[in-house]
């Protein structure tokens, strides 16, 4: 049985992505964790399943880096954004943009 808080079988790589979403003119960060072999995506387990890990209040990325390469780490393509403000409803737009985003990869 597989124990949830082991580490998966994927090595794992992350890059600091910049988009802008246009539909509220945010300009958003964000580090990009994968599944990879030798710092390229590892196609052999594609496509991956996406997710944007959406923090909560007065976070940044950088405190959710352990759980992005753990989720990666078991095949997971992971986008964990500093967002510009506190604004949840325009929060929600930048997660829709991320996922566009991760859809194009």
């Amino acid at each position: 049985m597989t124990q949830p808080a082991e580490t998966g079988p994927y090595a794992v790589a992350r890059i600091r992505a910049k988009t802008v979403n246009q539909g509220n003119g945010h300009r958003l960060k964000a580090d990009i964790h994968y599944p990879s072999l030798e710092g390229a995506m590892d196609s052999r387990g594609a496509p991956y399943p996406a997710l944007v890990f959406a923090h909560g209040f007065m976070a940044r990325s950088f405190m959710y880096g352990g759980n992005g390469r753990h989720l990666a780490s078991w095949g997971y393509v992971v986008a964990i954004p500093d967002f510009p403000d506190e604004d949840t409803e325009l929060r929600a737009s930048d997660v829709g943009h991320l996922f566009s985003c991760l859809e194009a990869l």
